[in-house]
């Protein structure tokens, strides 16, 4: 009595070498099963069209394969973030100053580094965020309501501009 097993050797093996635009970018490892998938991190490639194609040396049972022509393109846009503002800090005893605080943020929800400015009545101020924050106290303000503010983060390479706007108050 006994048994009997065994494991075929005859699968593709290694890895497949992507290449993005022409230059080598990244191995993908062969499952058992014989398939691969790479997850592409767009972010490293900059902005406009990439093509992608794959290259596989072969082995003793497979040949090497290698097709420039059957690729794919992939389209690297600007993202978009969000900027959100709240008034902080007000108190009563100093009507004629406001506190406000703008957040950005990506899709993801991380910080991004962007110039902010704000603009409306008695309101021009602008900076720059540090870890998606930045914050103005606007002072000198006459008692009475303020239309709405809009604060603007100007983009940058990857993002596209963005507004908020504080409500009248």
């Amino acid at each position: 009595s006994g048994s009997l097993g065994g494991t075929r050797s005859d699968s593709p093996a290694g890895a497949v070498a992507v290449y993005r635009d022409g230059v080598f970018y990244q191995n993908a490892n062969i499952a058992s099963d014989g398939t691969w998938t790479l997850s592409l991190d767009t972010t490293d490639a900059g902005l406009g069209d990439h093509t992608y194609y794959a290259k596989y040396n072969g082995n003793q049972y497979y040949n090497k394969f290698e097709n420039p022509s059957n690729s794919v393109t992939i389209a690297v846009n600007k993202g978009t973030h969000v900027v959100s503002v709240e008034r902080t800090a007000v108190s009563d005893e100093y009507p004629g100053v406001q506190k406000v605080k703008v957040t950005v943020k990506n899709e993801k929800g991380d910080a991004i580094s962007t110039s902010v400015s704000g603009s409306g009545k008695s309101l021009n101020v602008s900076g720059h965020t540090a870890n998606g924050v930045v914050e103005f106290t606007v002072s000198g303000l006459d008692i009475g309501t303020y239309n709405d503010w809009v604060f603007t983060s100007a983009g940058n390479d990857y993002y596209n501009a963005a507004s908020a706007t504080l409500a009248s108050f």
